[in-house]
């Protein structure tokens, strides 16, 4: 008994001790799903930090003077609740906030879930739109029976959309099993900080090392401050999501220019100010700090940096010329990579840590509160 007692207790003091003075991640992603007939999925309410209608708000308010949209990046993948972006920027602005960020949604996602937003009767409505996969998320859902059919009501041309996402299906319908016991237990371990401490330093390297070699075209860094692991396959993936030039692109962009403009319109009319943030890959952020420290980047890397590139230009000249208020958190989170140790984790994952998660925050508050403090 006593060995038990002190083994409670070191455990306890450690965990105490990496909560207060460690950069250490908690493991955070959406936790398990349930089926949803428009957005796709929600997130079980089971979970702890889920509000019953299945989004990360761990104490909801009634009325929010802030509603936040968008996706992973918003939800807050990597740390909890308190720590996403949506919360610091609450805390700094001294409003109360609701958060509508899941992993997988897209501008369709937000079109459909603005109304919900300004039922809540906000001040101010952001949207968080992270380019390197959003655009992909507009065409994926063209293959689902619901949002098909939203687009050949508006004469929309979505066929190469279509084919994209293998053919047209019905949303889920069906309730989704709940997690076991030793997924809940797994994530629960995760999500203390001694658990995500012995995942960083243990757990993640070793799985890097047994199952992912450093093929032509990984970046692998280390210098004891932000070391970062890119895969070639990594860089592949997000390339493809971000293409200016591919066919499915042709589609997705203009129709997600269109639904902002859109949405700025419709927040306007009730009054809401509606702002953007545009949250930048990992590849667009460590290029300066990486370059700097004469790495050598690969082509497939490169060629996320400049296709984010493009469409941040395509997207901030349309936002201007609607009138749409809008802020990058990019110049922010290259600043921090050199005043801040591990501001990223260690992974194929571009979800930033705490600090940088209130790097964009501080951004947002610049942006859109800084100059109507006690208006």
């Amino acid at each position: 008994m006593a060995f038990i007692i002190g083994v409670a207790v070191v455990l306890g003091v450690a965990e105490v001790a990496l909560r207060l003075f460690s950069p250490f991640p908690i493991f955070e992603k959406s936790g398990h799903t349930l089926a949803h007939p428009v957005l796709l999925k929600t997130v079980d309410p089971s979970f702890p930090e889920i509000d019953r209608d299945g989004f990360r708000n761990p104490d909801p308010p009634a009325r929010p003077e802030l509603v936040t949209l968008g996706d992973s990046m918003t939800y807050g993948y990597n740390v909890g609740s308190a720590q996403s972006w949506p919360q610091q920027l609450g805390r700094m602005a001294g409003v109360s906030v609701y958060n509508f960020g899941i992993g997988g949604y897209g501008p369709l996602h937000y079109s459909w879930l603005l109304d919900k937003a300004l039922e809540k009767k906000p001040r101010v409505v952001l949207l968080g739109i992270h380019l390197p996969n959003d655009l992909n998320d507009v065409c994926k859902m063209f293959g689902i029976v619901y949002w098909k059919d939203w687009a050949d009501r508006r004469g929309i041309d979505v066929e190469a959309c279509v084919r994209r996402a293998g053919g047209v299906t019905t949303a889920p319908n069906v309730e989704v099993q709940g997690p076991t016991l030793g997924q809940r237990l797994k994530l629960a371990v995760r999500r203390t900080a001694l658990g995500s401490a012995v995942g960083t330093l243990v757990v993640d390297p070793l799985n890097y090392a047994l199952s992912r070699k450093a093929e032509p075209g990984t970046v692998v860094f280390r210098d004891g401050r932000n070391d970062t692991y890119i895969s070639k396959a990594f860089n592949v993936f997000t390339a493809g999501n971000s293409d200016p030039a591919a066919e499915w692109m042709q589609i997705a962009a203009p129709l997600t220019e269109a639904l902002f403009v859109e949405m700025a319109g419709r927040a306007r009319t009730q009054g809401v100010d509606f702002g953007i943030v545009f949250i930048p890959s990992k590849q667009s952020v460590f290029q300066t700090y990486l370059e700097e420290a004469g790495q050598t980047l690969p082509p497939e890397f490169l060629t996320v940096v400049e296709q984010e590139a493009a469409l941040e230009g395509r997207f901030a000249k349309v936002l201007d010329g609607a009138g749409i208020a809008w802020a990058n958190a990019r110049p922010a989170l290259v600043s921090l990579l050199r005043e801040q140790r591990e501001v990223y984790p260690f992974r194929d994952d571009d979800h930033p840590l705490a600090p940088g998660y209130e790097a964009i925050a501080r951004v947002a508050f610049e942006r859109f509160f800084a100059r109507t403090e006690g208006r």
